[in-house]
């Protein structure tokens, strides 16, 4: 060897970067799009599904219909932030993996375009 150091590409870290962020992007947005949508009766049997879980547990829970209905808030509440929850981590790793591809993108572009002024 004549003991020149042989770069890499201008660009290819940029795309390397592009090309992880893709496949994250990629991974838990599937991730995401397979935890499908709840509709509101499958809420409403969910809840009524709990409440008569918990009812039968300890029935001197809510033994008025008043109490019965704001333990049902209490019991839909609870099952809306598990939801949100659940989406919360495959939503927001899909949404850092566009970034890192738009970040990768614009770093390869750059790249580019200063070694080719110079």
């Amino acid at each position: 060897m004549n003991g020149a150091r042989k770069l890499a590409p201008a660009g290819a870290t940029g795309a390397l970067v592009a090309a992880i962020g893709l496949g994250v992007s990629g991974w838990f947005g599937w991730d995401w799009y397979q935890l499908g949508r709840w509709t509101e009766d499958e809420l409403r049997a969910s809840v009524e599904l709990n409440l008569a879980l918990d009812l039968a547990r300890d029935p001197d829970r809510a033994t008025t219909v008043e109490a019965q209905n704001a333990l049902r808030r209490e019991i839909r509440l609870e099952l809306l932030e598990q939801i949100e929850l659940e989406v919360e981590t495959p939503r927001s790793y899909t949404m850092a993996g566009l970034m890192m591809t738009g970040f990768g993108l614009l770093q390869m572009v750059l790249r580019i375009w200063v070694t080719r002024r110079h």
